[in-house]
């Protein structure tokens, strides 16, 4: 585990010197073997699953659908060896969805890429409280679908995005919900939307808030997110040229500021423990967040993650692993508490 944070340190000692470096074409093409030919892909925009989610009766849900409880549209499978069927539609795209006592199919035999033409979708992502039974099924008209089950409604809508539609949503995700001092850390989150009976993660109304957690693996995931914003980042420079638009400037900062974020945020775990000889924590909670807390109470405690959290100036306790007198510093004040994995 700790080559595996040594390698972590390293990109992101790398992605350091990017940022402070001149940003040129050149520092990807430098890259390519000689004599290599290419050309870049252009990625169209495809159908994205949007969910949105209802209860029973909401009267928010469209009285005009028309829900079908049968199989009759079923036409190119055998209705009598599909018994777990109980609804199908074929849409105005010639699309069929299929709701079974296991879940929902989308099968579109006009995909270009084979791994589209069968799509299963089953559990509470897709599914009102991960009920797989689907009762009924409802055409929206627009190529998605309404979904029922015994406990509420799904809508599936279909709508086209492309990848950087798709990736901005995400960034904004990142930093609302998953952002920890920098750090990209798994988070539970609450989503509210005054004047919505229903749930739609997407509304532009929306309000996301995080509580981003700790764990073991913070310093390898914000390296990733890190390289990805530094990838980003030498992209628009690139694409928008030396007279950008003020629109395409705030982007770029935007880019930047992401990527400095994230790589201070890993480059602290080299200092963090407190050795000042660049030994890498994996992770560390201040003293103040409640994640702190160590099993009994005791400052050498386990805590429930695989891992062991440490403080170091704490006399009169009991060291349960060899590891902590070496990092022990008595002219230090501690903030916070480190994770090293034990292996």
């Amino acid at each position: 585990m700790l080559k595996m944070s040594k390698k972590i340190l390293a990109v992101s000692s790398i992605a350091a010197m990017l940022l402070t470096s001149p940003v040129s074409t050149g520092i990807v093409q430098a890259e390519a073997p000689a004599g290599a030919k290419y050309k870049p892909l252009q990625l169209s925009e495809v159908r994205t699953k949007e969910i949105s989610y209802y209860k029973l009766g909401d009267t928010a849900i469209p009285a005009s659908l028309n829900w079908v409880t049968d199989k009759t549209a079923l036409d190119f499978i055998p209705t009598t060896i599909v018994g777990d069927v109980n609804s199908v539609v074929k849409d105005e795209d010639n699309v069929y969805w299929i709701g079974t006592q296991n879940g929902l199919q989308r099968v579109d035999f006009t995909e270009k890429d084979a791994r589209d033409i069968v799509q299963y979708m089953t559990g509470p992502r897709y599914l009102y409280g991960g009920d797989d039974n689907v009762l009924s099924l409802a055409a929206d008209g627009a190529g998605g679908i309404w979904v029922k089950n015994a406990l509420g409604i799904t809508h599936i809508a279909m709508p086209k995005r492309t990848m950087k539609q798709k990736a901005d949503f995400y960034e904004k995700l990142n930093q609302t919900v998953n952002d920890r001092r920098g750090m990209v850390a798994s988070a539970p989150f609450t989503f509210t939307d005054p004047g919505k009976s229903y749930v739609d993660y997407n509304s532009p109304s929306g309000t996301f808030v995080g509580r981003p957690t700790t764990s073991d693996n913070d310093g390898l995931w914000t390296a990733m997110y890190a390289l990805g914003e530094i990838y980003r980042y030498n992209t628009l420079k690139t694409e928008y040229g030396k007279k950008p638009t003020d629109a395409q400037k705030e982007e770029i900062v935007a880019a930047r500021e992401a990527a400095t974020r994230a790589t201070k945020a890993v480059l602290l775990l080299s200092y963090v423990s407190g050795r000042d000889n660049g030994f890498p924590a994996r992770s560390y909670n201040l003293t103040s967040e409640a994640a702190a807390a160590t099993t009994g109470g005791t400052d050498y405690g386990y805590q429930a993650q695989s891992g062991f959290w440490f403080h170091s100036t704490v006399d009169g306790s009991t060291n349960p692993n060899g590891i902590i007198p070496s990092m022990q510093r008595t002219d230090k004040q501690p903030i916070g508490y480190s994770i090293v994995r034990v292996t």
